[in-house]
């Protein structure tokens, strides 16, 4: 870098004009992402089954987060046992409320579209939905 108009030029996003997006590897992507929550809620499970202090802490989990599914509250658990309020970081934004520098996200499950199984009945896609705990935030 000779010049320091170099920092101001545009460079091309010749990486995004190559690439065209692929939808096969973006799907591979959700669902090996999907595959991993799921396994995270399925260990976690054994391990609130197998030890009274876990399933405690299970309980301690869902008393604070009331409105959250069996399953998300294991998520929870196994991410950030001690979170209150969760929210995606739309949710916040929207409230004027920000992220802190370099927190992690909580992965839970949230509901997707109704599709028709080859048996004929119903079934719901699971989508990856990732929230943040208020203890993340800038909040007061």
């Amino acid at each position: 870098m000779s010049n320091f108009d170099d920092l101001f030029e545009a460079k091309p996003q010749q990486e995004q004009e190559d690439r065209p997006f692929d939808k096969e590897a973006w799907a591979e992507k959700k669902q090996m992402e999907r595959q991993e929550v799921y396994e995270l809620a399925d260990a976690t499970t054994l391990e609130v089954s197998e030890d009274g202090e876990k399933f405690k802490a299970f309980l301690d989990v869902k008393s604070r987060l009331i409105h959250y599914s069996a399953t998300n509250t294991l998520l929870v658990l196994a991410q950030m046992p001690l979170a209150t309020q969760l929210r995606d970081f739309e949710s916040w934004k929207s409230e004027g409320v920000s992220i802190k520098r370099n927190e992690s996200h909580i992965k839970i499950l949230e509901a997707g579209d109704n599709y028709e199984r080859p048996d004929g009945s119903i079934g719901t896609s699971w989508n990856v939905k990732r929230v943040f705990d208020v203890s993340q935030t800038n909040s007061r």
